[in-house]
């Protein structure tokens, strides 16, 4: 069920791909730069993309439907919820990184990967009207996930817009 108030769910369903996009660019070149220069750049990269990326994303996504924003507490019970999920995509980006020259581009195809995951969990729980820490984020991670399939590690393919729109509005 589709529960929107200030926006239509077409206008919803828009707007937040192209906020989910324009983050995942963003978040690609960082972590690709920050791959280039190498260890602990990347780990910084990745430790502060909570703060730099994903915090913004779901707040703009969230003022969409005139909820309030939140703050870095309030993602914390939701990454750990879906974190077993995503160990697979963080090891293989942590290991296939540090190969020299290669690992800038395995880095930024991750990053890329997890940001339009993020941001489409972000959108879905945004559409339902629901708090990020809900019972339900592991499992609307997993249907993204089976959405979505990352199947190459040296390439990544942006959602299609229909499929994505279809999966925003029929939650």
């Amino acid at each position: 069920m589709f529960v929107m108030s200030a926006i239509s769910r077409d206008q919803f369903a828009s707007e937040t791909y192209k906020i989910i996009e324009k983050n995942a660019e963003s978040n690609t070149i960082i972590q690709g730069v920050a791959s280039i220069a190498g260890f602990p750049y990347t780990l910084v990269a990745n430790g502060t993309v909570l703060i730099t990326h994903y915090r913004p994303m779901l707040n703009e996504i969230r003022a969409l439907n005139g909820m309030p924003p939140v703050d870095v507490d309030m993602l914390k019970p939701m990454i750990s919820s879906i974190l077993k999920g995503m160990m697979r995509d963080l090891l293989a980006d942590q290991v296939l990184g540090f190969i020299p020259f290669a690992g800038a581009h395995f880095n930024a195809i991750c990053a890329r990967a997890m940001t339009w995951r993020m941001g489409i969990l972000f959108a879905m729980l945004t559409a339902k009207n629901e708090n990020i820490a809900t019972a339900s984020t592991e499992e609307l991670a997993n249907q993204i996930r089976e959405t979505f399939p990352q199947k190459d590690l040296m390439t990544f393919l942006k959602p299609e817009y229909a499929i994505y729109e279809r999966l925003i509005t029929e939650v």
